[in-house]
């Protein structure tokens, strides 16, 4: 593998590494608003369906972002 050669793999994995930032940052967009729909179709219930369903959201975003985070430190060290 030439100089060239390198010097293009690393374009395109940058350039895939921010395309696929963006899509996880869309997905942060979809889960807040799933979110806010299900909180707003089950305010002020107590079931334990509801509750776990809320955990979940919570859950899915904090993953989103620290994997946006991993995407953010790879841009700065790359």
């Amino acid at each position: 593998m030439s100089v060239d050669d390198v010097k293009a793999a690393l374009v395109e994995a940058n350039t895939l590494m921010a395309r696929a930032r963006g899509i996880f940052l869309g997905a942060a967009e979809v889960v807040a608003e799933g979110k806010a729909l299900a909180e707003s179709a089950c305010r002020d219930s107590r079931k334990d369906e509801v509750v776990a369903a809320g955990k979940t959201f919570i859950a899915a975003a904090q993953e989103i972002e620290r994997t946006v985070r991993r995407f953010d430190l790879c841009r700065r060290v790359g």
